[in-house]
């Protein structure tokens, strides 16, 4: 009697164990997914100028979500969560529930530069030697694994203008000082997934200096400059032909913001 007796308790320790451990994941999960929606609520609602309207999917729009019933169902249906995905001082990835023109239900994430929340998340500039030349960096990119020719760029550090932040970037990148700057344009690098208004900014070099370049992405970039007609030439054939490490290799010529810049240079004053 008295084995059988705790073998029972044991079995009831045991289960109750198990239900109390379920029930307390249960509870912690429910109320972690509460929060993070809530994050996202307050998000949605302290940026209206970033994350914009919610939209009318019986417009042609993609309309953002905010039924808590139905997001839990969206989710159950795609095995992905809604909110903030990830965040660091760079970027931050948010995964909004969403409903589609044709009625569908589903998920669809968008990428912002982290300084877009509290103004201009960055900046790129078109740097005029005084040859005349354009000054490009050639910089490995590890999204694309490949060498690539870019203007400078870079994102903004707390309540810079757009003035100081190219300023700073072509001083850390090409040790450049500039003189005359003028605003081409602004773009947005890819409206299918990323926000952000991005300004592009054209100036005259006063003079080269030394660079200061981070110890990390950016310790292998170069230098090198470009005539209007070697430009264009390279744009058209996709590459130009450029030294890295003392070999001469053929380096993508695609960058949004240099064409972009380009493009708005044509259609401006000159500076």
């Amino acid at each position: 009697m008295f084995p059988v007796l705790m073998r029972n308790r044991f079995i009831f320790g045991v289960l109750t164990g198990t239900a109390f451990t379920l029930l307390s994941s249960y509870v912690y999960r429910q109320y972690t997914d509460s929060r993070r929606l809530d994050s996202y609520f307050a998000l949605l609602d302290k940026y209206p100028q970033i994350l914009g309207p919610l939209g009318n999917a019986a417009n042609g729009e993609i309309e953002i979500i905010r039924n808590i019933k139905k997001i839990r169902e969206i989710e159950q249906a795609t095995g992905q969560k809604v909110g903030v995905i990830a965040k660091n001082r760079f970027s931050t990835c948010i995964y909004d529930p969403v409903k589609f023109p044709n009625g569908s239900y589903g998920i669809h994430g968008r990428f912002f530069g982290t300084p877009a929340f509290e103004g201009t998340p960055g900046a790129a500039v078109l740097p005029i030697m005084p040859d005349g030349k354009v000054l490009l960096v050639c910089i490995y990119r590890h999204p694309l694994r490949r060498w690539v020719l870019e203007i400078p760029r870079g994102a903004r550090d707390g309540s810079e203008t757009v003035l100081s932040l190219i300023k700073r970037e072509l001083k850390e990148e090409t040790g450049a000082e500039i003189g005359k700057a003028m605003l081409l344009g602004a773009i947005n690098p890819d409206s299918g997934m990323t926000v952000g208004n991005i300004p592009i900014v054209k100036v005259k070099i006063s003079r080269l200096g030394s660079a200061n370049r981070d110890q990390c992405g950016e310790s292998s970039m170069c230098l090198h400059s470009f005539s209007m007609e070697e430009l264009q030439e390279a744009i058209r054939k996709g590459f130009a032909l450029v030294k890295i490490n003392g070999q001469i290799q053929e380096v993508q010529v695609a960058d949004s913001f240099l064409l972009s810049a380009l493009l708005f240079d044509q259609l401006k004053t000159p500076l």
